[in-house]
């Protein structure tokens, strides 16, 4: 599949799996959030709802394909800690490794590194064969990093190849079977402020070209300090459907899965993420010398050279200049006009 097929992609009414197009058949998405937060148990929960036949995952997304068959690779969890998690899950309390834990979910959990590079021929061949045993509708690659073709997930070029080469594992049986990237956020308190709203696309950590070439993305964040404990599950991308509303998720502390929050108020934490995210700009870059320099330039400049003039005046980074522009168009300080920003 090239880059253009995933672009051009458009999946048919019947291949839906989750949700309005979140996942869906031949189709690539993200779960994205950082270390420990809770993302393995996430999808975990996907696996668990369809063995249990539920209609919908985490009491909240409806679930399209009754059954459907789920292939983990999976580098940070081994196979009998997932099938351990599984039972306890479905409420059964004995264990035989030597059996399986259903037809209809896999773990495949590399040994070694070398087990696990796909730029080997002879492992992504392995794994090829690995799907074609089993047949999936559903692959998950988790975390993304442990895949990654190349040295540095910045690199556009080598993004491209990394997610060339796991939808062709991925699409090895069919090429109708669905992708799920597990990937790592951004770090610090400057992450949080990305999981939500404009920049929320870019919430993910390396080149912007894996999430380009995603279909949809789900960002996990965090709901307090504890990671783990809490968490907003946000829509940040949906090419071929509806976003949905950011909703809390709580870990119930006895079965370890989180369930649905109902004191979860979305209106009031969209208003504090927005907060933050001012807060976050207006002590680098203030709105009186923003409007100081339109005014100096005419009323009107554009983007390039408002960033320009922006860092030459306060001495600041250009990510800080870009990012206090693009705050200011959100927030409505600023608005757009043909190609060039005026003071509103």
């Amino acid at each position: 599949m090239s880059l253009q097929d995933l672009r051009e992609y458009k999946p048919d009414p019947d291949d839906k799996i989750l949700g309005n197009n979140l996942i869906t058949r031949g189709g690539l998405t993200l779960l994205v959030g950082p270390a420990d937060i809770g993302k393995t148990t996430i999808y975990f929960q996907l696996a668990l709802a369809m063995l249990m036949k539920k209609k919908k995952w985490l009491e909240k997304i409806e679930i399209h394909q009754r059954r459907f068959r789920i292939l983990v690779f999976q580098t940070e969890n081994n196979a009998e800690r997932m099938q351990r998690e599984t039972r306890r899950g479905l409420g059964k309390k004995l264990f035989f490794s030597n059996r399986k834990l259903s037809p209809d979910v896999k773990f495949y959990n590399p040994r070694t590194i070398q087990d696990r590079t796909i730029a080997d021929p002879e492992t992504c061949e392995h794994m090829k064969e690995c799907v074609k045993n089993f047949n999936p509708d559903l692959v998950i690659f988790d975390p993304y990093r442990d895949f990654f073709v190349g040295n540095s997930e910045n690199a556009a070029i080598e993004t491209r190849d990394t997610v060339y080469k796991i939808m062709e594992i991925a699409q090895a049986a069919n090429p109708k079977t669905a992708t799920l990237i597990v990937h790592h956020s951004l770090t610090g308190q400057a992450s949080r402020q990305k999981a939500y709203g404009l920049e929320a696309n870019e919430y993910g950590r390396g080149s912007k070209v894996l999430m380009s070439m995603a279909r949809c993305q789900i960002n996990c964040a965090p709901n307090s300090d504890v990671l783990g404990k809490d968490m907003v599950l946000v829509c940040a991308k949906n090419n071929d459907g509806p976003k949905f509303e950011p909703f809390g998720l709580k870990r119930n502390l006895k079965t370890k899965l989180f369930e649905l929050d109902e004191t979860f108020d979305p209106h009031k934490w969209k208003n504090s993420q927005r907060r933050r995210n001012r807060t976050a700009v207006e002590p680098k870059v203030s709105i009186e010398i923003v409007t100081s320099i339109l005014n100096q330039a005419g009323g009107s400049m554009t983007k390039k050279k408002l960033t320009d003039a922006i860092r030459e005046k306060t001495k600041c980074s250009s990510s800080t200049a870009y990012d206090s522009i693009k705050h200011m168009l959100a927030s409505g300080v600023l608005k757009p006009n043909e190609g060039s920003i005026l003071a509103s």
